[in-house]
Order: structure tokens, then sequence, then C-alpha cells
């Protein structure tokens, strides 16, 4: 099989397997990474955007963040092989959607202080970075707005709650990730 076929088969199983609420079985030699997110939509617009996470090293990272995940939770990534992955690129899409123009259909962005992520076998570590966008009306114009808010005790408990919560996550040992700058 072609390398960039097998890229395209693992990123779409990833994709797949971020957006289920079941996590998969346990494989030898893998972990996940759970990414905390919390969107607050106060428009009476749809949410116009989904989010990924990439790394420009190794096509096989990638966490989609999409619209059905915009509230207080987690998204987890899917089978990763255990390892060490740059984080270094965010990728915003529109969501189509009747009678909103969103502009850009896809945006790319850098990270500028990148990190590297270690995924452990057997275990989800939860990014402990709370990723938040608001959507809100400003005059005429949707306004999308984005931080990241590193954790204190208390997101730290809330968000390992969640990831625990998940099918299947008695399987898996789930702790904060560790990660270290670039």
């Amino acid at each position: 099989m072609k390398p960039y076929v097998l890229l395209s088969l693992i990123a779409l199983c990833l994709v797949i397997a971020g957006c289920a609420r079941k996590l998969p079985d346990r494989q030898p030699g893998y972990g996940m990474v759970a990414v905390p997110f919390k969107f607050n939509n106060t428009s009476e617009f749809p949410i116009l955007y989904t989010y990924e996470l990439r790394s420009s090293e190794d096509e096989s990272f990638s966490i989609v963040i999409e619209p059905q995940f915009y509230k207080d939770d987690v998204v987890i990534s899917g089978l990763l092989a255990e390892g060490e992955y740059l984080v270094d690129t965010v990728v915003r899409r529109s969501v189509k959607k009747v009678g909103v123009y969103g502009g850009a259909t896809e945006e790319t962005s850098t990270i500028s202080d990148p990190d590297i992520i270690t995924v452990n076998d057997g275990e989800i570590g939860v990014l402990p970075v709370l990723m938040a966008a608001k959507q809100s009306i400003m005059g005429e114009y949707i306004r999308i707005d984005f931080e990241y808010i590193p954790f204190n005790d208390e997101l730290a408990e809330f968000y390992l709650g969640r990831a625990k919560q998940r099918e299947n996550s008695d399987q898996w040992k789930v702790g904060i990730l560790q990660f270290r700058k670039l």
C-alpha cells in the first residue's frame, strides 16, 4: 500500500474514532489524547467553525473538534502510536450554514510556541489547557474569540472526570498529558 494512502486511512480512522462517545478497546503500544474544549455561543446563529489540531511533522496526528462537541467537554483523539508528537498547527474550517457567509473555508495557523506531547501506552492524556471559544454578535458581524486557558486544580479535576465518564474508560489510565516546549 502506498504511504499516502495508508496515512489517509489512519487520519480518517482518527477522525471517526475521535467523534465517538465510546472509547476504543485498549491496544498494546497505543494511547490517546483528550482535548478540553468549551464553546459559548451567545449569537442567534449556528456554530460557524470546526477546529483541528495537527502536527506538521506527523500527518497521522489530527484531532478534530466539531460542532457536536461545543460545550464543556473533551474531544478524544482515537488511537495514537505511543511516542512524541509536535503539536504546532491549528486549522479552522467554515461549517456550511444556509444564510450565513463565513468567509474563507479553511484557515491554517501555526502555533507560535508549539508543544511536544508524549503519548504513552494504555493512557489517555488530558491536555492541561482548556481551548475556549466564544461566538457573539458585534454590530453586523459574527465574532469568534479563541483563547487557551491553563489548568488550575478545579479545571483539571473537572476535565479528568469528563474523560473518565466515557464508556470503556476503565480500560485506560486517565491522567494529565505530559508535554514540553519545542
